[in-house]
């Protein structure tokens, strides 16, 4: 039986990064005619800007992303998006305190986004690996409580985790149960 948001054949979940998919290679193909179809449109829209920005995380070309996310940020400086797409970028580059400056102003923002427990993971990660667990502990146990079907594959995700580490029991991460 299927966990309840687990891929179905054919389709395509990615959590930022974790890399649950059914296929990859076909979810890229299909984001990157969305983009050359949007390009054909209007190359200037905000909306083909965003799907930019989705080609080039599952590239993971992050400077590029970097650039596209300060571009939203100088277009929409109120939008909750365009800065988690800063967060991102910056966590993957190494720039841990100016992406969790960037999620934390995208919570400000919009604090009710269902994206805000994605946000808090992201800060919790930019501090494990700034060296700051035990900092990590709270944001990333309130990812867990807003999220409780969330399965969190540091290890895979970032490779600098080691399983078992003292601090992810603290928080008690916790794969999701069955449906």
């Amino acid at each position: 039986a299927r966990r309840r948001g687990q891929a179905s054949p054919g389709s395509y979940l990615v959590w930022k990064g974790l890399g649950l998919a059914a296929d990859r290679a076909a979810a890229v193909q299909q984001a990157e005619q969305a983009l050359v179809r949007l390009e054909a449109l209007d190359p200037a829209s905000p909306m083909t800007l965003r799907a930019r920005g989705t080609v080039l995380n599952l590239r993971a070309e992050w400077p590029a992303l970097l650039g596209v996310g300060d571009e939203l940020v100088a277009l929409f400086p109120n939008e909750a998006s365009a800065h988690a797409t800063r967060c991102s970028a910056l966590l993957r580059l190494g720039s841990f305190d100016d992406s969790i400056a960037a999620c934390e102003r995208a919570i400000r923002i919009s604090p009710g986004d269902s994206r805000v427990p994605v946000l808090r993971a992201h800060i919790g990660f930019n501090l494990v690996l700034a060296g700051r667990p035990t900092d990590a502990v709270p944001h990333l146990r309130a990812m867990v409580q807003a999220s409780p079907r969330t399965l969190v594959v540091l290890p895979k995700w970032y490779g600098r985790v080691r399983p078992g580490s003292t601090w992810v029991d603290e928080v008690g991460l916790v794969p999701p149960r069955e449906v």
